[in-house]
């Protein structure tokens, strides 16, 4: 199947992985962490969930899936463990982008073997 055969499957301007990752939290500001966001790809629905977690502060690792949405990546984030905690939590709806004001997440592993971080921006290289 081409290239174009596949995006024709998916909304425009987006893109998704399909393998899970897991990156660190880390604002690149004097922020401490950073809220989650809703889903933001076009056209998606809000949902009001019975229970969102708290807010991730630096040195959270997050799992989840890439998605790419417009030019900017996402994770669509299944579940975290907070900084400075041990036990993993589910995280329905919750999206975390890459970048904001610099690269937030940080040290991507797949499958147990580390990655170079993914960024963002469209003048990265992404493989």
């Amino acid at each position: 199947m081409g290239e174009q055969e596949a995006e024709e499957g998916r909304g425009e301007g987006e893109e998704e992985e399909e393998r899970l990752f897991v990156f660190t939290l880390i604002h690149p500001a004097t922020c401490s962490g950073m809220l989650w966001r809703d889903d933001p790809r076009p056209g998606a629905k809000i949902v009001n969930y019975d229970y969102q977690p708290s807010w991730p502060r630096n040195g959270a690792i997050l799992k989840g899936r890439i998605h790419k949405v417009g030019r900017m990546r996402y994770l669509e984030c299944l579940e975290y463990v907070q900084a400075n905690k041990k036990k993993w939590e589910r995280t329905p709806g919750c999206w975390m982008p890459f970048e904001q004001g610099g690269l937030v997440l940080h040290n991507g592993i797949i499958e147990g073997v580390a990655v170079p971080p993914v960024c963002a921006s469209e003048t990265c290289a992404v493989s």
